[in-house]
């Protein structure tokens, strides 16, 4: 035992007990490091899917009521066009069976898109535009009765109507557009900026 504290004592055990205690040191030391560095990761990358899943369901969101408005536009058109046309009374029939489909397509989608825009979006004026939206499809649907059911009303005023939905419709995608580019700011610090 003696021998072996002489040797410790010695510059050569020094050298050696040092190199023994500060490797197994800086093992333990880069060990932690490591796992920390590996858990931060680990709530980074959940954080980026999690932000991913949010701007997915946003931009979705946006197509689906563009999609919406612009069938439902299309099908207006349609009955618009025949009745200035004068087309064929069965082809007319089958236009207005297509406008109806959609306009009760429609009717049932609003809610849900209204919700969803409530849901996915925290600009109070968006859900307040789709309602807008809605209240002048209403009106071109009280238009477009009147102009093929009782003949009154003008078709231009019809398609000036579907022309103003359509207009209504790309400022709230614009509005939508503007929400997501706010979140894609959103600043996400990268993992070797965090330490």
């Amino acid at each position: 035992m003696n021998k072996l504290v002489q040797f410790l004592n010695s510059p050569l055990g020094l050298v050696i007990a040092g190199a023994i205690i500060s490797g197994l040191l800086v093992q333990y030391i880069a060990a932690r490091w490591q796992h920390k560095n590996w858990l931060f990761q680990q709530g980074f990358t959940a954080e980026q899917a999690q932000f991913g899943k949010e701007l997915d369901q946003k931009y979705k969101m946006l197509e689906e009521i563009n999609g919406a408005v612009g069938e439902v536009l299309t099908h207006s058109q349609n009955v618009v066009v025949g009745h200035m046309k004068e087309v064929p009374a069965k082809q007319l029939n089958e236009e207005m069976r297509s406008y109806n489909e959609a306009v009760m397509k429609w009717e049932a989608n609003f809610r849900i898109y209204m919700i969803r825009l409530k849901t996915f979006f925290t600009g109070k004026e968006l859900p307040e535009m789709w309602g807008a939206i809605k209240k002048e499809r209403d009106n071109l649907d009280v238009a477009i009765y009147l102009l093929t059911a009782q003949g009154q009303g003008s078709p231009d005023e019809c398609l000036a109507m579907i022309n103003k939905i359509s207009d209504m419709t790309v400022v709230l995608s614009q509005h939508m557009f503007a929400e997501i580019g706010q979140m894609k700011q959103r600043s996400f610090k990268s993992p070797d900026a965090a330490r």
